[in-house]
């Protein structure tokens, strides 16, 4: 879902704000569904993890890797020995304290060059790095390369995902416009809808797909197969059937605390604005 965000994001001049919103749900409600914490659970997160000494250790030095940091007062700030606090760090982190700020102030250098047009002198010294060649030594063992040839990648990358995405875009400006034509040249036909029979009398059977039950094309993946399949197999109807699913949380009490058509409403309009033909299959539905 992230990367279909993305995509949207990146591709914002042609993007449906109310599509970029439905992801943004989306993505909250997973997250919401999934990985939310409750209250007590928190607490004994933090009593677990947060109140180990390492935490507050690590923290400090994400905080202040830009400054002239030693072990020294580090040790000086915890109010524990140098001979302590390098035993203790190397036992929780695997590696000794100067090799874990260098690891800090390199990810925050790569950060800026890739983010930023800074110089390398500036990007240097906003890292804790007491001249360029230091950087340079850390960075290269780190990268391979140096960090005006780790910018120039970067550069030539960004290059080279913009002309994707302008021939990206051409391509598909090209096949909308195809599409829109045909539309508009092909006179509209009157689909008849037998739910009694339970039958769909189609005029052309190769331009229909079956997707599933209705609430899957709430899925941004789908919408997006769904597109794809209009495009390249001319796919015109589709099929979607149990609109009275309970994901819909749609219910025949009519106390109005059940009801709730957001996701069905989502559905719908999607199909609308795309222009598809649809039709959808009561069953064990009461007149």
């Amino acid at each position: 879902m992230i990367e279909t965000l993305l995509l949207q994001y990146l591709n914002m001049e042609h993007a449906d704000l109310s599509e970029i919103a439905s992801l943004l749900f989306q993505i909250i409600h997973k997250l919401t569904a999934d990985y939310r914490m409750d209250r007590d659970s928190l607490k004994i997160y933090l009593k677990e993890h947060m109140s180990e000494k390492i935490d507050r250790i690590l923290n400090y030095i994400n905080h202040y890797y830009y400054e002239p940091l030693s072990l020294t007062d580090v040790a000086v700030h915890f109010q524990v020995s140098e001979t302590y606090l390098s035993r203790y760090f190397k036992k929780k982190t695997g590696q000794n304290f100067i090799n874990y700020l260098n690891e800090v102030r390199i990810e925050n250098a790569a950060l800026e060059l890739r983010g930023t047009d800074a110089s390398i002198t500036n990007i240097a010294m906003d890292s804790g790095f007491s001249t360029p060649s230091v950087l340079n030594r850390y960075f290269k063992k780190k990268y391979g390369i140096t960090p005006s040839e780790y910018r120039k990648q970067i550069e030539e990358s960004v290059k080279n995902d913009a002309m994707k995405i302008e021939k990206v875009e051409e391509v598909r400006k090209s096949l909308y416009d195809r599409i829109e034509k045909r539309i508009q040249d092909s006179a509209v036909k009157e689909v008849t809808i037998n739910v009694r029979r339970g039958y769909i009398p189609w005029m052309n059977p190769n331009k229909i797909i079956d997707i599933g039950e209705a609430s899957v094309v709430c899925e941004a993946a789908i919408q997006e197969h769904i597109l794809f399949l209009r495009e390249v197999l001319s796919i015109r109807y589709i099929r979607i059937w149990n609109l009275f699913s309970e994901k819909f949380m749609i219910s025949t009490d009519f106390s109005g605390r059940n009801f709730n058509f957001e996701s069905l409403d989502r559905i719908l309009t999607f199909l609308y604005r795309i222009r598809f033909r649809f039709s959808w299959i009561l069953e064990n539905a009461t007149e």
